[in-house]
């Protein structure tokens, strides 16, 4: 972003990600029936070839978040709590709509349209950033510079952002947190598919009972998506260090549910709900916190562009964290221990968690985290 300006990166970003939407659809086509029985290597290929996509699609939507966030931050530095929730709002309203759309388009279409269709959504998404994001939030690092010159500001380092005792506070607790809540993402699917979806629930459709899962796990989008703009206002007008205890208070409530042995599916959906609730009130004050600590120790009155860029780039980071570690914990656990009782582990773990964020507090009165 400092190199090619906030509007460039994601534009190059989105163009990333639409090559590697396509790619993804066009890989269907190697794993097929006929190549698979003239070499069984096919499908390792296939499997490969999506991984890797993957991987650079995953790249391509670090920047475009880093970009939305850092352009947000500099744009509304005196409500960034709360236009932060508005952004996590637009996450959730993407994980709610991600797995219904996708879930609809294959109950009715074929692998390889479910991607290209999306790949159209990426077009539509790059004309609108070209002709709805103003060329001024284009900066790059030059101009970002000429301005901490005529301000006489000293941009702030890595180091110092992470030097600094409330943003690695602020680091660790998030990260662990998410990490924990996330841990079932990936296993989710295949509890839903055993408990299954009551008939009465399917009416007269022609979906299969287990072709409604995909619009289950849209609940805990949708859930994310209404508590991050209630989140996003509450930032602003609560300490910051209760909402993040609420959320690993909330953690707990969620895993505790959804391991529950009686394997309900009201109990599953009501954890989904409670964990988009602890998902909003986790992320939304993690950005305005680094900036607000930084500035606090560093004694900066304003917002420098770099600083805002650097945030961002760190926020992302620790959702890649998180996004990577979360399935490996998730597949260890998985492969130990049944899936309720992987949940009442981890449960156990946030509310050890939520005891100890609780005693940082103390001992840290003061800090914002």
């Amino acid at each position: 972003m400092a190199q090619f300006g906030r509007k460039n990166a994601m534009l190059l970003a989105f163009s990333q990600s639409l090559l590697a939407t396509l790619g993804l659809g066009f890989c269907s086509y190697i794993d097929n029936e006929q190549y698979r029985q003239i070499n069984r290597f096919i499908s390792f290929l296939f499997f490969l070839a999506s991984m890797l996509l993957r991987f650079y699609q995953g790249f391509s939507d670090g920047i475009v978040c880093a970009a939305c966030f850092a352009i947000a931050s500099a744009e509304f530095s005196k409500t960034r709590g709360e236009v932060a929730g508005y952004l996590e709002a637009a996450i959730g309203f993407g994980l709610m709509m991600g797995p219904s759309i996708g879930q609809t388009f294959y109950s009715l279409t074929t692998y390889q349209l479910i991607f290209f269709g999306f790949a159209a959504l990426l077009i539509f998404s790059t004309i609108s950033t070209v002709l709805f994001l103003p060329s001024r939030v284009n900066k790059t690092q030059g101009q970002s510079e000429e301005s901490l010159a005529a301000q006489d500001v000293e941009d702030v380092s890595y180091y110092q952002i992470l030097k600094n005792k409330k943003v690695a506070k602020s680091l660790i607790f998030t990260i662990i947190g998410m990490i924990v809540m996330h841990f079932n993402q990936m296993l989710i699917t295949n509890q839903l598919t055993k408990i299954g979806v009551p008939f009465n629930l399917t009416g007269t459709y022609t979906f299969f009972k287990n072709d409604l899962i995909g619009y289950i796990i849209g609940i805990s989008g949708l859930a994310y998506f209404i508590f991050s703009i209630v989140s996003g206002i509450m930032v602003n007008r609560f300490e910051n260090s209760y909402l993040v205890q609420s959320s690993f208070i909330t953690i707990t409530v969620t895993l505790l549910l959804q391991g529950s042995p009686e394997d309900s599916l009201p109990l599953m959906i009501i954890g989904l709900v409670i964990m988009g609730l602890s998902i909003a009130f986790l992320f939304t004050s993690f950005l305005r916190n680094i900036i607000t600590a930084v500035q606090q120790k560093e004694e900066i009155d304003d917002d420098t562009e770099q600083l805002v860029n650097k945030a961002s780039i760190l926020y992302n980071i620790s959702l890649s964290a998180i996004c990577l570690c979360s399935p490996l914990l998730g597949g260890y656990l998985s492969d130990n221990f049944r899936y309720t009782k992987s949940c009442q582990k981890m449960g156990q773990t946030s509310f050890f968690l939520s005891i100890l964020y609780f005693l940082a507090n103390l001992k840290f009165e003061n800090t914002i985290i």
